[in-house]
C-alpha cells in the first residue's frame, strides 16, 4: 500500500514538472477583440513559479499588468494573486486553467478564457516597450506598472 502511494506521488510530481517545462518561458495570447491580453510564465531567481498577465495596448505596448504565483496540479494551472490589504481585508484572486497535452491552448476552468500559444519565448514588455523579464526574476513587485 505504501509502495503504491509512493509511486502515485512520484508520478504526480513528474507530471507537474513536465507541464511546467512545457509552459516555462512561454507567452500565451487571449483575443479580447481589442489589442489582446498576454500571459507569460517564468521562474524567478528564488525558484518561485510566476506568471505575468498583461492587457496589451493600442498606442502603448501594455496598459495593465498583474503578477501571479503559479501552482501546477496535474493538467491544471492555478494562478493566485494576493491583493494588498485594504481596510484590514486581504483579497485572494485565483484563476484556474486546464492544459490539454499536445495542444497549443490553455482554457479557463469555466471555458470563458481561451489562450493560444503565441511564442516559445517569454515576451515581457513595459509601457515603453522595454523587456522587463530580468527585473521580474529578481523580485516580486507590488506595483508592476512602476517598472
Amino acid at each position: 500500500m505504501i509502495l503504491l502511494f509512493t509511486i502515485f506521488c512520484a508520478n504526480c510530481m513528474a507530471q507537474q514538472e513536465d507541464l511546467w517545462q512545457l509552459i516555462d518561458k512561454t507567452t500565451w495570447f487571449y483575443n479580447d477583440n481589442w489589442a489582446g491580453q498576454s500571459l507569460v510564465f517564468y521562474q524567478n531567481y528564488s525558484g518561485h513559479k510566476m506568471a505575468l498577465w498583461q492587457i496589451l495596448g493600442s498606442g502603448v505596448y501594455v496598459t495593465l499588468s498583474w503578477l501571479f504565483d503559479v501552482e501546477i496540479q496535474e493538467n491544471r494551472i492555478i494562478l493566485t494573486q494576493v491583493i494588498l490589504p485594504y481596510r484590514n481585508l486581504v483579497h485572494r484572486s485565483q484563476m484556474i486553467f486546464i492544459y490539454n497535452k499536445g495542444s497549443d491552448k490553455i482554457v479557463s476552468e469555466d471555458s470563458m478564457v481561451k489562450l493560444t500559444l503565441f511564442s516559445s519565448k517569454a515576451i515581457t514588455l513595459n509601457r515603453r516597450g522595454e523587456d522587463i523579464l530580468e527585473q521580474l526574476k529578481k523580485e516580486n513587485y507590488d506595483n508592476i506598472d512602476s517598472l
